[in-house]
């Protein structure tokens, strides 16, 4: 049964950091996916971690700039409950996946943890540019229902 479970952990392993190799095709050693290097493997998942929570950075501060102080207080008080969610998730998922093998808890747990991370990141920063597109929309909606301005005209003296 404990073989089982390792076998299992492993293989979610190889998938999870397929995946993450997968996001890096330009990558050095990530465009085969993960091989039996750890090192090749926790360097591609880094990679895709960075890479992915660079996008979700970009994502949180092109929102922030569209939001009123109010919806904005709102995001910051949303961006740390996820960032909460995601290290207690990440944290489960290595313990759950190593839990009958402290060897690999201590070798492949980095790998695990930075492809979790990534992949919550991911899926964070396409809700922000989801957000975001909605956010855009009501501006030009509510930007076309105000009546255009007359240009200033000079109504002094002699006219």
């Amino acid at each position: 049964m404990k073989h089982a479970a390792l076998a299992s952990a492993m293989a979610w392993l190889a998938l999870a950091g397929g995946m993450a190799c997968a996001a890096q095709p330009d990558s050095p050693g990530c465009a085969d996916g993960v091989d039996d290097s750890l090192v090749a493997a926790q360097q591609c998942a880094s990679l895709d971690q960075e890479t992915q929570h660079a996008r979700l950075s970009g994502a949180h501060q092109a929102l922030q700039a569209r939001l009123s102080r109010e919806e904005v207080e709102g995001l910051a008080a949303a961006q740390a409950q996820w960032q909460s969610y995601q290290t207690s998730h990440c944290a489960l998922v290595v313990a759950i996946a190593g839990r009958d093998n402290p060897a690999w808890r201590i070798s492949w747990a980095e790998v695990a943890d930075l492809t979790c991370r990534a992949e919550l990141a991911q899926a964070r920063a396409l809700q922000l540019e989801d957000l975001l597109a909605i956010a855009q929309r009501l501006d030009a909606r509510q930007a076309s229902r105000e009546p255009a301005t007359a240009p200033a005209t000079n109504a002094g003296p002699g006219r």
